[in-house]
């Protein structure tokens, strides 16, 4: 959708600038969620184990 769009809004000259541009945040933002993710499973599994260690 966001390649769709940012093909129509910008010029036809600076198609593939956009298209960059979109790739890196899309690619940004996979990062950041999967970085996110791991962070809460993480606190999540060592609060969930500390009772068990009692």
């Amino acid at each position: 959708m966001s390649y769709l769009a940012s093909d129509k809004l910008v010029p036809e000259h600076q198609s593939t600038e956009a298209s960059t541009w979109v790739d890196t945040a899309n690619n940004l933002g996979t990062a950041a969620g999967s970085t996110t993710a791991e962070f809460l499973v993480a606190q999540s599994s060592s609060a969930m184990a500390k009772p068990l260690l009692r």
